[in-house]
């Protein structure tokens, strides 16, 4: 904005008498991760890049809840090290839920263009 235009100094935004971040936060809900069967595992936020793990899964299927705020979000999944031919690849923001088979130990590998979070349910 300061290159389009250099000679202002400040710009405030209002929503009736209420500044826009007082607005939304009180008119906005924050997307909830999608609730699944199981017990939750795992529970973690980041901002682009993240690793999440090792995650232990006893059961024979687990389930990764996500919530992404920017434009794209993918979660690999490595099993014992091994990179596995499980992801998850969404290119707009939102909330979903993925289920899995496989015991194991677990390693996710996130990339995103903005703020995550992340829920693991073991036995889904």
């Amino acid at each position: 904005m300061r290159k389009a235009v250099p000679f202002v100094r400040e710009v405030r935004a209002r929503v009736g008498a209420s500044t826009l971040s007082a607005y939304a936060a009180s008119h906005c809900r924050q997307v909830q991760l999608p609730r699944g069967p199981g017990s939750v595992a795992y529970l973690r936020s980041g901002y682009q890049r993240g690793t999440a793990g090792p995650i232990r899964i006893r059961g024979p299927r687990w389930s990764l809840a996500y919530d992404n705020s920017g434009a794209f979000l993918q979660i690999l999944v490595y099993k014992s090290g091994r990179l596995t031919s499980d992801f998850v690849s969404v290119t707009s923001q939102g909330a979903g839920i993925k289920t899995f088979h496989g015991s194991g130990r677990l390693t996710l590998k996130i990339t995103a263009a903005g703020k995550w979070r992340i829920q693991l349910r073991d036995r889904a």
